[in-house]
């Protein structure tokens, strides 16, 4: 079979489901090379239709053909005390969550994963078709342990931040952790910060998340104001307006969390066109502070400095860009 691929390890008692992201190309398997080292036998899986495992992968036709045949090779793997985990990143860490719930794992890890499928501006709306927005829901799923549950998001990411805060909301005891400043792809940044390798072998064998303490992270918030923000991002990145209607929600995240980097420019452009510039270079340059990679919060102070007739300092902000790295999108959007 070319959507799956099971690695027997001998004398392994536990068994780790690896979901492929999306794009994993037919035959190949997301986390390869990561999970080389797991004392545990290794099943990868790979969607490679990009359905969100919605229907099982393509040799398996529905999502209970799946399950069924993940069940008859745990059977066969896992000693009577082994146990079952599941990992998977973006479209593979939906399914991490879904069948892991399904399959009662006794830990997930889960790296950027949507609580809900076809959000505006998120992964699985440019996979899917004719599935409606919120469609796939399992932010209310049961898990066996959900303490050990782990899932990893990026917070400059909306549409990730804000499902986390969904997971988060629906179940407190999922350890639930926001990358501070960083966008969708968190496995990359765990690998080049703690070695990824490592951090997947200490969880899944120990429960050890102790990575965490060295790492840049912040809380979930409400859904409330969570919807609110993912909702501003929507009408900018799409309608390219910056909405008013949810300023003071924002703003108030901007000040509760000074380190995260987003609100704060949601807020320049709120400030901007509320008429407060003074207030605008204030967030812009507090978002420049925790995250000079920012882009478009550069370009908006840029712009900003243009206006005021401030040449020297524009040319000096344009000049001490970062060689890469950063995001380069329109201030406005």
């Amino acid at each position: 079979m070319e959507s799956t691929f099971i690695d027997r390890r001998p004398g392994s008692q536990d068994v780790c489901i690896a979901f492929s992201a999306r794009d994993t190309a037919k035959g190949k398997f997301t986390f390869y090379s990561i999970l080389s080292s797991l004392p545990a036998h290794v099943i990868f899986v790979n969607d490679f239709s990009n359905g969100w495992y919605l229907n099982g992968t393509p040799e398996f036709g529905d999502e209970a053909g799946l399950l069924n045949w993940l069940v008859e090779k745990i059977d066969s793997l896992k000693t009577f005390s082994g146990r079952v985990f599941t990992l998977g990143s973006s479209m593979g860490a939906y399914a991490a969550l879904k069948y892991g719930s399904l399959l009662g794992a006794d830990r997930i890890m889960a790296l950027g994963p949507e609580s809900e499928l076809c959000i505006p501006l998120g992964r699985s709306v440019t996979s899917l078709q004719s599935i409606p927005e919120g469609a796939g829901n399992i932010a209310s799923l049961p898990f066996k342990v959900p303490q050990d549950v782990l899932v990893l998001s990026g917070n400059n990411d909306i549409v990730d931040f804000y499902c986390a805060c969904q997971l988060k909301a629906a179940n407190p005891l999922l350890g639930v952790y926001l990358i501070t400043n960083r966008t969708h792809v968190v496995a990359k940044y765990i690998d080049g910060q703690f070695g990824l390798s490592k951090v997947v072998n200490s969880f899944f064998m120990n429960g050890d998340t102790t990575f965490l303490i060295q790492a840049e992270t912040s809380t979930t918030i409400d859904v409330v104001r969570a919807t609110a923000i993912k909702k501003f991002n929507e009408i900018l990145a799409i309608q390219k307006t910056v909405c008013l209607g949810d300023s003071d929600a924002i703003i108030t995240v901007a000040n509760e969390i000074p380190a995260w980097s987003m609100p704060q420019y949601f807020s320049a452009l709120i400030s901007e066109k509320q008429g407060d510039l003074g207030a605008c270079e204030y967030f812009l340059q507090r978002a420049l502070a925790v995250h000079p990679l920012l882009g478009r919060a550069r370009l908006k102070m840029a712009q900003i400095q243009f206006k005021a007739r401030r040449y020297r300092e524009c040319v000096d902000l344009l000049e001490d860009t970062p060689a890469s790295g950063y995001t380069q999108k329109s201030a406005n959007c």
